[in-house]
């Protein structure tokens, strides 16, 4: 809505680094939509031209989404050099209390349905 997306670039002006802080990096239906729209500035389709990969299916079946990438790209299928991720939080934290828990899930829960449409 146009609402939000004026929430959005009001929090972006108003936050030093929107993109780092932990809100922002998690809005990922925002930041996608942002690149959508530039894509259709410019006369692209983002639908068809971009490829999006969930993380959670790269750590589970790394070889599958790499030979899904090289499809996508219209490469030949091969066998995926040695994966690891390479994701590294660097800090240790307390675990949250469900009442967190609870509260970030509803938060985010909008923002994540919409990136499977």
């Amino acid at each position: 809505s146009a609402q939000e997306r004026q929430a959005w670039t009001k929090y972006q002006d108003n936050i030093q680094n929107s993109i780092t802080s932990p809100i922002g990096r998690s809005l990922y239906a925002l930041q996608l939509e942002e690149w959508y729209d530039g894509l259709r500035q410019i006369g692209r389709d983002p639908e068809t031209e971009t490829l999006a990969i969930r993380s959670e299916h790269m750590k589970a079946d790394p070889d599958g989404v790499y030979n899904k990438i090289l499809w996508w790209l219209r490469l030949p299928s091969e066998t995926l050099p040695e994966y690891s991720s390479k994701m590294k939080t660097g800090y240790s934290s307390p675990p949250i209390s469900n009442h967190t828990r609870t509260l970030l899930m509803k938060f985010f829960k909008p923002y994540n349905q919409r990136l499977y449409h």
